[in-house]
């Protein structure tokens, strides 16, 4: 029995096998050289071949359902097409537009993405990010880094990965990034209040070793200082930017002996 099971095993493999369109079989059909039909499938050489050589092999290969075998080209160029991208925090509802966005872009240039999510625990970040790298993606897009991640930061670095910081940036890291103007927007938030005829406002604030939220504060203090109102200031801040840690800092307002103010910035 056991020896008629593996054999039984050794036919379906051999059935997977022969169903497995390979670009030589691509080449017998399309009549043409299999280096004609390498390059005419291969993105980053297609501009070798023919226009009407290239039509006619693409869509033979269509026709014959070939699919190319990422692994086999990785392990040849040191590529796996892959791009990870860490965030903080799947379940904000501002993470899946970005999501959304990244892979949009990486799966029209012909990769995908590993998503890692820290949820917002250095710790973890920083094993996410040994995992990446002995998984060898092509590159880190990170959304979710802390001001106090700067030791894991460098340490990857040094790898020679690149590494892109995305919504959230790090003083002292020379990684390329694509952030907001935070400030800018605090600014806006005091500007947009006191405009309403509000003089009395608090912020609820998010993470202290967070740039997005640190800057935000910054700029909203500094609009609320130049118009002369005045700021009711709440001295903790969310341990993490989530519905709860909002509720908590609200109740502490709420709860304050002082006057209460007519307008919250929570962010």
């Amino acid at each position: 029995m056991k020896r008629r099971g593996g054999e039984r095993g050794k036919r379906d493999d051999q059935r997977r096998a022969r169903s497995i369109v390979t670009l030589e079989d691509v080449a017998r059909v399309a009549g043409v050289h299999y280096s004609t039909v390498s390059r005419a499938l291969d993105p980053s050489k297609v501009w070798r071949v023919n226009p009407a050589t290239r039509k006619h092999v693409q869509a033979v290969a269509r026709r014959m359902g070939y699919q190319r075998d990422m692994v086999a080209s990785g392990l040849k160029r040191g590529r796996t097409h892959t791009v990870a991208v860490v965030v903080a925090d799947l379940a904000n509802p501002f993470t899946a537009p970005v999501l959304r966005g990244i892979a949009n872009r990486l799966e029209g240039a012909g990769m995908m993405s590993l998503i890692g999510e820290t949820q917002d625990d250095s710790k973890r970040l920083a094993r996410i990010l040994d995992h990446l790298l002995s998984r060898r993606v092509d590159a880190i897009i990170l959304t979710a880094a802390r001001l106090s991640d700067g030791p894991a930061l460098r340490r990857i670095s040094r790898k020679g990965i690149p590494v892109v910081l995305a919504v959230r940036d790090v003083a002292g890291i020379r990684f390329p990034s694509c952030t907001n103007d935070e400030l800018l927007g605090g600014r806006l938030a005091a500007e947009h209040l006191i405009g309403l005829g509000h003089r009395r406002l608090a912020q609820l604030r998010g993470p202290k070793d967070v740039s997005p939220t640190v800057e935000r504060a910054q700029g909203f203090s500094k609009a609320v200082a130049a118009a002369r109102a005045v700021e009711i200031v709440v001295r903790s801040t969310a341990a993490t930017p989530t519905p709860d840690e909002g509720r908590r800092l609200m109740r502490m307002l709420l709860d304050g002996k002082g006057p209460l103010p007519t307008a919250v910035f929570a962010h």
